[in-house]
């Protein structure tokens, strides 16, 4: 049992989309911050920053479609609003 038939009559709703929205932005910055926590915690030297500059440049490709899709999430929720 999960929430999968739950979420679309939610959607529909004008308030439960927004507060759906809401809790999405919230998460998804609460992320942000602990993985900027993270970061500082771990980047100490310009050795590890350079480590980690160097992963960040090869694997740019493997965040292309997650921001794809976050950006297209966006789009359509906010082309809702207005």
């Amino acid at each position: 049992m999960g929430s999968g038939p739950l979420i679309p009559k939610l959607r529909r709703s004008p308030v439960a989309g927004a507060i759906l929205d809401g809790i999405v932005v919230g998460s998804l910055a609460l992320m942000a911050v602990v993985a900027w926590q993270l970061g500082r915690a771990a980047i100490v030297d310009w050795l590890t920053a350079l480590i980690f500059v160097g992963t960040l440049l090869r694997n740019t490709q493997a965040w292309v479609v997650p921001w794809q899709r976050i950006s297209k999430q966006s789009t359509q929720s906010l082309s809702n609003i207005g």
